[in-house]
C-alpha cells in the first residue's frame, strides 16, 4: 500500500498539511465527499489523523488565495464548468506534466498533473470527474 503521507507532495518536513483539495462553490456533492475521502486517506497513511483536520485541508474554489498557490501544492476536483480553478488552468495554456485517463471515456476520471503552473514551485493534480450520478435511482 502506497503511503501518501510520505509523498512531499502531501506533508512537509515539519509533518503539516503541504497541500489543500479544492472543489467548485457549486459542485455536485458527491465532489465534496470524494474530497474529503482523500483528506482521509492521507491522515490514515500519516498515522497522525488527528492532527489533519478534512475542515482544514478542504476548501471551495473561491476560498483559494495567491498565498496558497504560492505555498501549497492544489488537488483540483470537478470539471472546468464546477471548479474556477480547474477552468483557469485549462484557459492558461499550460501543459500538464503527465496525464492519466482518457478525457473522451465517460466512465470515470481523468487525472492531470501539472508541475510549478504558477511560477511559485507549487504544483497541482486535477482530478476531473465523469459520469457523477447525483440522483437517486426511480
Amino acid at each position: 500500500m502506497v503511503n501518501f503521507a510520505r509523498l512531499p507532495f502531501f506533508l512537509n518536513a515539519e509533518g503539516t498539511p503541504a497541500f489543500v483539495i479544492v472543489v467548485g462553490e457549486n459542485c455536485p456533492s458527491l465532489d465534496i465527499v470524494f474530497a474529503s475521502s482523500i483528506a482521509t486517506k492521507v491522515g490514515f497513511s500519516s498515522g497522525e489523523l488527528a492532527d489533519i483536520r478534512i475542515v482544514d485541508i478542504v476548501k471551495f474554489d473561491e476560498e483559494v488565495t495567491e498565498e496558497d498557490k504560492k505555498q501549497l501544492n492544489l488537488i483540483l476536483i470537478g470539471t472546468s464548468e464546477t471548479n474556477t480553478l480547474i477552468r483557469e488552468i485549462s484557459e492558461s495554456g499550460v501543459h500538464p506534466h503527465l496525464e492519466v485517463g482518457n478525457p473522451e471515456d465517460s466512465d470515470g476520471s481523468h487525472y492531470m498533473f501539472f508541475k510549478d503552473p504558477y511560477g511559485y514551485g507549487t504544483h497541482v493534480l486535477v482530478i476531473i470527474r465523469f459520469a457523477v450520478m447525483e440522483t437517486a435511482p426511480p
